[in-house]
């Protein structure tokens, strides 16, 4: 499948797609015919997936941000709230 078709399927733009190549996102999932880059679909959505979930910053930020929401609500005087 080429990189356009690719990025239709994802339902992004080939410079996305591009760039998930460019910066080791979609690595496995790449390969040449004639010259050209083409991408097996199956691969490549497994790689995206993995690579969004497993950011560890996305995760680290996002786990930082629960923290202080459960910080937030532990420190709430539920009785003041009540009346």
């Amino acid at each position: 499948m080429g990189i356009r078709e690719y990025a239709r399927h994802r339902g992004c733009s080939h410079v996305a797609v591009l760039k998930a190549i460019d910066t080791g996102r979609l690595e496995r999932s790449i390969y040449l015919v004639a010259g050209k880059k083409k991408v097996n679909p199956l691969l490549a959505d497994q790689e995206w997936f993995q690579e969004s979930i497993c950011s560890s910053s996305s995760i680290n930020e996002n786990f930082d941000d629960l923290e202080g929401l459960i910080a937030e609500v532990m420190a709430l005087d539920v009785d003041k709230l009540l009346k």
